[in-house]
């Protein structure tokens, strides 16, 4: 039986950095509270290092993100209209 290679979905985060900064001042104060270097969470931020249901659940209840919006803060997927690399 041949395995299908999973598409990689990239998410969105826009909504999501504008919280940080809203609740933490910037992504640096962020990335201190939740125990990792500025460029580790910049890369999550970016789609190179996908963020885990821990850190969902984690981020969510620093961020007072309630859970009916969770799926608006993380799981939106990046528009293709225009703006990604591809299509430049």
């Amino acid at each position: 039986m041949e395995r299908q290679k999973k598409e990689k979905i990239e998410f969105d985060y826009e909504l999501l950095r504008l919280r940080i900064r809203a609740r933490y001042k910037s992504e640096s104060n962020f990335a201190k509270a939740i125990g990792v270097n500025k460029s580790y969470l910049s890369r999550k931020l970016h789609n190179q290092i996908e963020i885990t249901s821990y850190e969902v659940v984690t981020w969510s209840r620093l961020l007072d993100i309630p859970e009916s919006l969770i799926g608006s803060f993380f799981f939106t997927p990046k528009s293709t209209n225009g703006k990604d690399k591809a299509n430049a």
